[in-house]
Parts: structure tokens; sequence; C-alpha cells
């Protein structure tokens, strides 16, 4: 019943706007049922070849994060589940992306104001992500996400100056220049 089915296409906006409330919640459940199977499979140390791997469903849970921003981006929930999306994505491996949706959601999505706790922590992650993909990628690449870093530091401080940590993302993000 999503937005990108034929099922979705195939009805005229009057069943779709009916439709809405119970989508958000179907997504909303799709995505964390499977966000938290692998850690239930971790926990019960399951080990079964016919289970999807972890990365498998933490991917799948982005793509129902993704499908819900996108069709619902003025939902009350759609700042948290940018944040899981990221989640996610950071579970899955796929750490470019995660860092995309951490600093998008810090720094472009406009958050409500009982939800600004969020944008801190993602532009903190942001920062981390970059760091560490500053050490671990293709050399090719390290001088990408060490600019990255910097820039993300530099903002994370300059918007969250507040923040405990953001004295240190500075002092990193200096000692990265020199």
């Amino acid at each position: 019943y999503g937005i990108e089915s034929e099922y979705w296409q195939a009805k005229p906006q009057s069943v779709r706007e009916s439709l809405l409330p119970t989508l958000s919640d179907y997504l909303e459940e799709l995505a964390r049922y499977e966000h938290a199977r692998p850690q239930q499979q971790a926990r019960s140390q399951t080990k079964d070849a016919q289970l999807p791997s972890p990365t498998e469903r933490f991917l799948k849970a982005a793509r129902w994060d993704e499908q819900f921003v996108r069709t619902f981006p003025d939902h009350k929930k759609t700042a948290e589940i940018y944040f899981l999306l990221a989640e996610s994505l950071n579970d899955a491996g796929e750490l470019a992306r995660a860092y995309e949706v951490y600093r998008f959601l810090s720094y472009d999505y406009e958050l409500p104001t009982t939800q600004q706790s969020r944008g801190t922590e993602a532009g903190y992650l942001a920062v981390l992500l970059a760091q560490r993909l500053s050490r671990e990628v293709d050399p090719s690449t390290q001088p990408l996400w060490r600019e990255r870093f910097t820039v993300q530091a530099l903002a994370f401080a300059k918007r969250y100056h507040g923040d405990p940590r953001a004295v240190n993302v500075l002092a990193q993000a200096a000692d990265q220049l020199l």
C-alpha cells in the first residue's frame, strides 16, 4: 500500500488520503520490526541461514523509514524517523549514507522545538562518522572525509556551542587542521 506501490498509483486521491493515517502507522511499525529483529536474534544467539542477515534487516528498516519521510515530510514523527533512518543505515554499515542523514537532520531539516535535542545528537554523530570515515575509507577519499570532519566539527561547535561536547569537537578540528 505504500506510495511506491502499483496499488497506490492506481487509486484516486480521495482513497489515498483516507489511507494515509493507516499508512503512517504501518510504515513505522514495519521499520521498527526490521530494526528490532537483529537485536532479538543477537540476544537469542540464533544462527539460522534462512533468516535475513542483520545488515539486510537494517537496510530494510531504512527503506521503510525512507518511505515514511518521503510520504509524511510534515508529520510530527518525521524528525524521529529521520534519526532512526540514520541509525539503521549506521547499523547496516552504510556509514556515508548515515552521515548524510545525520547532517541533514542536524542542519537542514526544520526541527520542531520539542525535538531540538535530536538535531544536537545528529550533529554530533555526523562529526563522529566523518572522523571515522576519514580514517577508514580508501586513501584516495580520506582528504574529502577529513575536510567533511572539519566542516562538521566547526558547524557543530557553532550551532550547538552550549553542548558540553562542542569544545572537544572544536579542539579535534583544530588538531586536524594543524
